[in-house]
């Protein structure tokens, strides 16, 4: 339940959400507002990025379960290494591809955790060079071509900038995200395979277009009131 007077949206996927859930809600208004941090994100907006480059960015749930930080739904620490699974098999068949880890600020937020975090990937066969402990994905987003997450802000904050990203929900409910935006999920290997296959062969402006995707780009999202 919710009560304002005004409601912002960030991303186009939350005006769909509101249309299931406003018969609980008590508000004047609502309004569209670019992301925080947005004028950042535009100024690294639409660069070159290397080809067959594969970015996951953690959640960093493996850590935050050995911490006792437990998440309300515990199906989600399921659902990350098997995310990763599925790109390690990826690049496996595709060995002129890179799977490098964008580490989560959790994994990094100490020396101790960060030679963790190292350990715990290296242990998953990623060498260490391909474990990027000094790369934040919102101020260097060109780092890599696609982003693999299973739901991370880190990944819409990608798609605003012009870049491409796709989410891998093993175990989750269909519809995470409705609206366009449920195009770029995949539930299960076998398409997630085909999806990320394909965002790879797609420009940039083939993703957005394609996809239907250009709302959650920086040069098409506008300030609207309704």
């Amino acid at each position: 339940q919710v009560v304002a007077s005004v409601f912002v949206f960030t991303m186009p996927f939350q005006a769909s959400e509101y249309e299931e859930l406003k018969a609980d809600w008590a508000i004047e208004r609502t309004m569209s507002w670019p992301l925080a941090g947005h004028e950042q994100l535009r100024s690294r907006a639409d660069r070159s990025t290397a080809p067959r480059t594969i970015g996951f960015i953690s959640s960093g749930n493996w850590l935050r379960e050995i911490m006792g930080r437990n998440q309300s739904d515990p199906a989600i620490f399921k659902s990350e290494p098997i995310a990763l699974e599925w790109c390690l098999a990826f690049v496996k068949r595709h060995p002129d591809h890179r799977l490098v880890i964008l580490l989560h600020p959790l994994e990094r937020s100490t020396p101790e955790r960060l030679a963790q975090s190292l350990a715990y990937y290296v242990g998953l066969g990623i060498a260490p060079q391909d474990v990027l402990s000094d790369t934040r994905i919102s101020v260097t987003p060109e780092t890599v071509d696609v982003t693999v997450s299973l739901y991370s802000s880190a990944t819409f904050e990608r798609l605003y900038a012009g870049y491409k990203g796709v989410f891998a929900q093993p175990g989750f409910g269909p519809n995470y995200f409705p609206g366009a935006i449920d195009g770029v999920v995949a539930l299960e290997q076998s398409a997630f395979n085909a999806l990320l296959e394909r965002v790879l062969h797609l420009t940039a402006e083939a993703y957005f277009s394609d996809l239907g995707l250009q709302d959650y780009r920086w040069d098409s999202t506008k300030l609207q009131v309704s």
